[in-house]
């Protein structure tokens, strides 16, 4: 499984998630803060905040995403 090497925001509406295999995934942070565990980020926007400890994203006193589960997210049509 690829690890995460570096998270930034782009635009104020993508997170910029790149990944050691030279990969990168754009995910919509509308997207994210459509699962209800990720609604409360929004409400004090450390949704643009995400940290890494390469292995997932996640935010200070919030959820936690995988790299499985960040493509999932990103790939998958609702």
């Amino acid at each position: 499984m690829p690890a995460i090497t570096r998270v930034d925001t782009v635009g104020g509406d993508m997170l910029d998630i790149q990944l050691d295999n030279g990969n990168i995934i754009l995910l919509a942070v509308e997207r994210l803060l459509r699962e209800p565990r990720f609604a409360p980020l929004g409400e004090d926007d450390r949704v643009f905040y995400p940290h890494t400890d390469g292995q997932s994203l996640y935010w200070q006193g919030g959820p936690r995403l995988t790299v499985t589960e960040l493509q999932k997210l990103a790939f998958d049509k609702d």
